[in-house]
Order: structure tokens, then sequence, then C-alpha cells
């Protein structure tokens, strides 16, 4: 099932995802001087924000996401080429997707999320930005995706998987816009309805 699991069409090549990948990483902010350089063990170069930068630490929400994101990249095979490590961590914020294989240029977004009961799956997770979602959607696009669900209290996680194939868009429901007054008013996420497609879903780990 994993090896038919991308239905895309209008999706960028592979090597244009890969140098989007390493423009994002390598490119230096213009504020920062090259003194502020720091090269971390694993060889990439990486910019201070300066002295007078308060550095934000992630929220809850984005260390779980990531270690979601780290699970996969760690425990899983690309579905399409079926190769061991060669998936890899988008950058943050890439729209509607969170790992691409650098070496045949399969992408798919992560789910991650807290719960008691990583046997079950929930009826329902949170998406991102609803826009991007519907205007893929209409293009035909659909991404794989891979749910991670993360009971810390008994420290177990479980890995499922959902093809693109199978995907339809009255699954993917958008929220109610931000209030004008909220942080970010008029932004509108939406929901992923597990429930309405949990057969589907195929358990990896």
């Amino acid at each position: 099932m994993l090896g038919s699991s991308v239905r895309v069409y209008g999706l960028p090549s592979a090597i244009a995802v890969q140098r989007d990948l390493h423009d994002r990483r390598y490119q230096r902010p213009p504020s920062v001087e090259p003194s502020e350089r720091l090269r971390p063990t694993g060889g990439a170069e990486i910019y201070s924000a300066g002295p007078n930068t308060e550095r934000r630490m992630p929220t809850a929400k984005q260390t779980l996401g990531d270690f979601g994101e780290k699970a996969i990249v760690k425990n899983c095979a690309c579905p399409k080429c079926k190769r061991s490590r060669t998936l890899k961590q988008l950058p943050p914020n890439f729209k509607c997707a969170d790992l691409v294989c650098d070496f045949c240029g399969y992408i798919a977004q992560v789910k991650t999320k807290s719960t008691t009961d990583v046997d079950s799956l929930p009826k329902s997770v949170l998406g991102a930005a609803w826009q991007p979602q519907q205007e893929r959607m209409k293009a035909g696009i659909y991404f794989p995706l891979f749910l991670v669900l993360r009971d810390e209290t008994a420290n177990k996680t479980a890995v499922y998987y959902l093809s693109a194939d199978l995907q339809t868009p009255a699954m993917f429901q958008p929220r109610k816009p931000l209030s004008s007054s909220a942080k970010r008013a008029g932004w509108q996420g939406f929901l992923i309805n597990v429930a309405m497609v949990d057969s589907l879903f195929v358990r990896l780990e």
C-alpha cells in the first residue's frame, strides 16, 4: 500500500524542492555579520541572532511536532523508493509538507498528537493554514500523511500512515477565522477529520 501512496499533480521537481531547502537553510539574514557565524557539529553554518536579539524558545506544540517529524526520519523508510534514512525534515513553516526524500523527491506531511492511548486513532487532528491547503486541493494535490501518536507518561509512540490517493476534500474541514482582536486576526486553520477515514490508516510502528 505504501508503494502507491502518492497522488500529486503539478508537484515541484525533487531538484527544485532540494534547492529551496538549501536556500532556506543557508541564507544568511542581512542584519548578521559574518563574524557572528557559528558552526555546529553537523557542519552546517548557522548565525547568531546577535546580543540584542531575544531568542525564542519553542512552544510545547512545536516541540511535539518536531518530535514526530524526527521519529519518522529515524524509523521510517521512504514509502516511494523504499530507502532508509533518506527522509529529511523540511524547514519550519514549509507550506503543507514536513518531509522530503533526498533521493527520490517524495514529499509528506506529519501530524503529531499527544494521547493516553496510542493504539486508538483520535477523531481529529489540527491542520495548519487553511488557504494553502484549499489551494492545493483545488489543484488536485494531496500529500501523504504520517500521524504520530505520543504517550509521554507511558513513553509510547505509534506511527500511522494515510496515502495521498485515499484522501478526500471532505476530511479537511476549515475552522472559524480568528477574531479581529486576536494576535493573528483573520488567520484560518483547519481540522483533519481522522474518524472519516480511520479504517484507511495503516499502522507502521
